[in-house]
């Protein structure tokens, strides 16, 4: 498989179940080199049949070849267990983490009503946004991430909600997000808020108020 990199996970990792393959639609998990994963091992999912695009007109038939989903996953019984998406996944240390799987477990937390995380060089950040008349406990959250995760973030920051940049889905735009995360000389991190977002993330998108930095609590 052309840019692949390895698949192996250390530490808990969420999962959810999606069932087996319909018919006429074939399945498989692979390693970073392309070899059928065992059973039970994480890997690239792959799909082929012919349910799948077959591509533009006058272009290559692809429902002959195996279609990389950009998901990783493991086969368990003949049925699909989603980890998450290749490009969601943080290698801290060598050890693996899924930012999703990060941001389930602050949310669970009483104090959270959303989190986000952010990638940052080798590591990553995690964004909470408190509940209303509550207040996010930095420290806490870094400590569970740490024992959950088996890696420390960064920083834990405490941001309003108008500071988490949304797809025109709602969803929050990661990836935006982590262009504004930003280290401070004294090596504090900060959240830009006075950044004009994009026109249109996938879609239009609502500015985010000028209130210049949210900082790490």
């Amino acid at each position: 498989m052309d840019d692949a990199t390895s698949f192996r996970l250390d530490g808990p990792v969420a999962t959810a179940c999606l069932g087996g393959p319909v018919p006429g639609l074939a399945l498989r998990v692979v390693d970073e080199v392309g070899r059928e994963c065992a059973a039970g091992r994480t890997g690239a999912v792959q799909l082929r049949g012919a349910t799948l695009f077959d591509g533009y007109d006058g272009a290559t038939d692809h429902r002959g070849v195996w279609f990389d989903t950009g998901d990783l996953g493991s086969v368990r019984l003949g049925l699909l267990h989603l980890s998450g998406r290749r490009d969601d996944r943080i290698s801290v240390n060598g050890v693996n983490v899924f930012a999703t799987d990060v941001e389930q477990a602050v949310a669970a937390e009483a104090d959270v009503a959303e989190c986000v995380v952010l990638p940052y060089g080798a590591s990553f950040a995690v964004v909470a946004v408190a509940r209303r008349g509550r207040r996010i406990d930095a420290a806490g959250i870094a400590a569970r991430v740490t024992a959950d995760f088996a890696v420390a973030p960064l920083a834990v920051l405490d941001v309003a909600h108008s500071a988490v940049v949304r797809t025109a889905g709602g969803k929050p735009a990661r990836g935006h997000m982590a262009d504004r995360l930003e280290r401070t000389d004294d090596g504090r991190f900060v959240l830009r808020t006075d950044r004009t977002p994009p026109a249109s993330i996938d879609g239009p998108t609502p500015s985010q108020p000028n209130t210049g930095a949210t900082e790490a609590g």
